[in-house]
């Protein structure tokens, strides 16, 4: 069995008119988004999303590779409300390219947006996806194979970071439990590798869970 760990509403690029998020990475300036599936046109071959109370429109092409958790990677059988990974980057009229899209059926409540946030060293706070726009390093997902039974497919969990002002992660404090030890100390180490941009965050608050697929 193989265990996950995603930050669905932290893996998200703002894509608003002038602005690109800054947590982009070395290979080319790509960015990863995620949301709900809202609509597909293939014929303009065009992939809607909803993030929270906005939508996105993401172009893809024949070499844009497709893949699903399902194993159905056929489009027209895409569901509206399931989730979707975009890895894209930023065309002509800082249009959204795909150039990779997973489908994740059954896909964490977007009302996790509503858990993130971040308390600024002036005491404001921002949430939702605007946070995204001060990530400067987002590790990798956390993957794990083991031999533990479960019930369900994901288990939410909290987490609150104490950020340095270098940017850095100094603690991590766990808030709401994924309900397994392991899986919790995992994700502890995990997100003290997080880096924000320096002298914006005092604490930052993610939800995250663990997806479980056998392999």
């Amino acid at each position: 069995m193989r265990f996950s760990l995603f930050l669905p509403a932290v893996l998200i690029t703002l894509l608003l008119a002038g602005l690109v998020s800054a947590a982009e990475t070395s290979d080319g300036g790509l960015h990863t988004f995620y949301g709900e599936v809202v609509a597909i046109d293939q014929g303009k071959k065009v992939l809607q999303l909803k993030s929270g109370h906005q939508r996105f429109l993401f172009h893809y092409n024949d070499q844009t590779r497709i893949t699903s958790t399902s194993g159905d990677i056929r489009l027209d059988r895409i569901l509206r409300g399931t989730g979707a990974a975009v890895v894209m980057r930023v065309g002509e009229g800082n249009a959204g390219i795909a150039l990779q899209i997973r489908f994740v059926p059954n896909a964490n409540k977007m009302e996790t947006l509503a858990l993130i946030s971040g308390r600024t060293v002036r005491g404001e706070t921002i949430k939702g996806i605007a946070m995204s726009n001060f990530v400067d390093y987002q590790p990798p997902s956390d993957a794990w194979s083991g031999a533990q039974t479960v019930e369900n497919s994901k288990y939410p969990g909290l987490f609150v970071l104490s950020i340095a002002p270098d940017g850095t992660v100094s603690n991590v404090t766990l808030r709401t439990s994924t309900g397994y030890p392991e899986l919790d100390a995992r994700a502890l180490k995990w997100m003290k590798k997080w880096r924000f941009r320096p002298n914006t965050f005092t604490e930052v608050q993610l939800p995250m869970y663990y997806h479980f697929s056998r392999r």
